[in-house]
């Protein structure tokens, strides 16, 4: 299967990604800090490719595992999902939180209002 995204490995934060047709998951486990700011540009301007040339149409984020993300990071996937919502045909995004991570729910659904019928946050 031909990778699609490019998945972050520091020491603050890893990602895993998995393709099944046209749908990504992308598992978050550590933090979305400083030293994780460029990983995450890539691993979103690669997977925005991948939606732009059809080769994805949903997109999993699965932050169960995600602990931390600074305000660059809140920034970056705001700005992100504000790209992601004039792809046509039109793609579904949908960030999987952690219920015992309230700021999670928070954050997200702030970020959900730049494009409600794009994202959801479960």
């Amino acid at each position: 299967m031909t990778r699609v995204v490019l998945d972050i490995k520091n020491s603050a934060l890893t990602t895993s990604s998995d393709v099944s047709g046209k749908q990504l998951t992308v598992r978050f486990k550590g933090c979305l800090d400083m030293d994780s700011d460029t990983a995450l540009e890539n691993l979103l301007g690669s997977i925005k490719t991948a939606l732009e040339d059809g080769t994805l149409r949903e997109v999993i984020f699965q932050a169960h595992d995600l602990y931390l993300m600074n305000s660059s990071a809140i920034s970056r996937v705001a700005a992100w999902v504000k790209a992601v919502k004039v792809i046509r045909p039109v793609c579904r995004v949908r960030f999987r939180t952690n219920p015992n991570l309230a700021w999670q729910r928070r954050t997200l659904d702030s970020i959900r209002r730049v494009a409600e019928q794009l994202l959801t946050v479960e």
